[in-house]
């Protein structure tokens, strides 16, 4: 049995996650799954990368579609609001 880092749950299932899209430099290693209400996610117990379910990612049309439709002019009160986040955590 092992205990998830993310949520020290002990009953969580470890097994081959999706090694083709993260394969840890350090070794082979089982990937924990971890599940959520809305997306489904993947912890490499090596490097400890939480990674989204390569099956859950939007499609490069929809990832591109989103980047436009972002506003990142420096004049938007949003955007500085966003930015002051990496300044003023």
């Amino acid at each position: 049995m092992v205990t998830c880092p993310l949520c020290s749950d002990p009953q969580l299932a470890v097994g081959d996650g999706p090694k083709s899209v993260h394969q840890c430099e350090l070794g082979p290693s089982p990937y924990c799954y971890v599940e959520s209400t809305e997306r489904n996610y993947w912890l490499c117990p090596v490097c400890d990368l939480v990674f989204l379910d390569p099956q859950q990612r939007p499609d490069p049309q929809q990832e591109k579609d989103r980047y436009l439709s972002h506003n990142n002019d420096p004049a938007d009160p949003r955007y500085q609001r966003y930015l002051s986040l990496v300044v003023q955590p």
